[in-house]
């Protein structure tokens, strides 16, 4: 039986998407006869039921499950700004102090291969030092770009981004396989980095279940809702959808979880389109779908100069069974919406 370890910072009972992902690929993994173990942030939650028994080791002090990233979007802004000077990422004080339990951690379990899952890119430091320490091949699951076109690194001191890059580079020297999760995000890193040839992969994201099958239909009324399924955030802002939302009449309205935050009500309020946005609570993941499935049109928009990537989002969309609107230049997305039907 191969072992292979992983170390996915976000793990059931994490909420986010990373960790249904990394969960996703670990029952994938046992189903093929590998034994698995996993080295995650802690978190406060219910894990799934066959997942309850796994060898997993957590690092960190436990934080409820749906609590925003120490990188993500929802920070107060002194927390953002300390983040954005910490090099590679705000978990790498988390990460890097625990190296030595991890590597006792991995030395019981003798694997086979260290697999690392990012973000937070501080765990790609963190697999590939115990990886090393081990002497045994590791994987590197970047999912999105880390310092090739994107948004949230651009924002970073000069300093701290030349130094984030020249980290990546040297990861990337060492992995024994390379992956991303969009064909545009694997173009852009060959591009960028020399010599990763055929060790760079793609594993796109997917969904669970059957598809609904798709229909057109619309609610009755005369209002037209497109349900942008997630939160507008810095990384995944509205301003598309406020651009949009100027050009068509005033039935049309868009809902989130959480409406906007400040920046883009300051938007919204200039393109005097503020009303037309609705807020909705945040719900489980089954009723989720119920509400994406019961949707008029599904809103698909990527922050401006984050086009490569491949939002999870999108294959929700998918399974939902409704028409797809999608406002962004990826040619990768127009491909996928062509060969379904759905966009």
């Amino acid at each position: 039986m191969t072992r292979a370890l992983m170390v996915a910072p976000w793990f059931p009972p994490w909420t986010r998407v990373g960790a249904h992902r990394s969960a996703r690929f670990v029952r994938h993994l046992q189903a093929r006869g590998f034994e698995v173990a996993v080295v995650h942030l802690a978190a406060e939650g219910e894990v799934p039921e066959d997942l309850v028994e796994l060898d997993r080791l957590t690092i960190g002090r436990r934080r409820p499950a749906r609590a925003p990233a120490q990188t993500g979007a929802r920070l107060p802004p002194w927390r953002a700004a300390i983040d954005r000077m910490v090099p590679i990422d705000g978990w790498l004080p988390v990460m890097w102090p625990a190296r030595r339990r991890v590597l006792d951690f991995a030395r019981a379990f003798r694997p086979d291969v260290v697999w690392t899952t990012a973000d937070p890119w501080s765990s790609l430091v963190l697999g590939s030092w115990v990886a090393r320490a081990v002497d045994r091949p590791w994987v590197a699951d970047l999912r999105d770009p880390w310092t090739v076109g994107d948004v949230r690194h651009g924002r970073r001191p000069a300093p701290i981004r030349w130094l984030d890059h020249r980290v990546e580079r040297r990861l990337l020297a060492r992995a024994r396989a390379i992956v991303f999760t969009a064909e545009q995000t694997a173009a852009r890193y060959r591009e960028r980095f020399e010599g990763l040839g055929d060790r760079v992969h793609v594993i796109r994201n997917g969904f669970a279940g059957e598809p609904h099958p798709f229909s057109a239909a619309l609610s009755p009324g005369a209002e037209l809702r497109l349900r942008f399924y997630g939160r507008f955030r810095p990384l995944s802002s509205a301003r598309r959808a406020i651009s949009l939302l100027a050009c068509l009449p005033p039935s049309v309205r868009v809902v989130s979880v959480g409406g906007l935050d400040d920046e883009d009500r300051m938007r919204a309020r200039a393109a005097e389109v503020e009303t037309r946005f609705e807020s909705e609570r945040s719900v489980e993941w089954a009723a989720g779908r119920q509400r994406l499935e019961q949707s008029d049109m599904l809103l698909l928009s990527t922050e401006p100069g984050r086009d490569e990537i491949l939002p999870a989002k999108l294959f929700d969309y998918l399974a939902a069974g409704r028409p797809i609107l999608s406002l962004g230049q990826s040619s990768e997305i127009a491909e996928i919406l062509a060969k379904t039907g759905a966009g």
